[in-house]
């Protein structure tokens, strides 16, 4: 089981590659210029923005991350040889009862 804890100002970098080595896989029909593109705007203003939780693993890396937007998922990221693995679960299970149960019970 992952530990999740707050995202930390140190943790911008390994969750920006997270986030854009996630997203341009699985959005490959998006050109990659356009995510970089975005990039700069996500960690400037989308992360400082957003209540953000990190997954590590034993050795303190970053496994995914969960933001929040006041009590929606805005985000919610996880390493492709970690997904279906129990880190999303974790991650969700630690913001029940602070996010809107947008699309069944959380």
């Amino acid at each position: 089981m992952p530990m999740i804890r707050p995202f930390t100002e140190g943790d911008t970098q390994a969750v920006m590659n997270l986030w854009y080595d996630t997203t341009v896989h699985d959005q490959d029909f998006i050109p990659r210029a356009s995510w970089d593109a975005v990039r700069p705007r996500v960690a400037e203003h989308y992360l400082p923005a957003s209540d953000t939780w990190v997954a590590c693993d034993e050795e303190g890396a970053i496994l995914g991350f969960i933001s929040l937007l006041e009590d929606l998922i805005g985000a919610l990221f996880v390493r492709r040889a970690c997904q279906s693995r129990g880190t999303e679960q974790a991650l969700i299970a630690t913001q029940q009862g602070t996010v809107h149960p947008v699309c069944g019970g959380l």
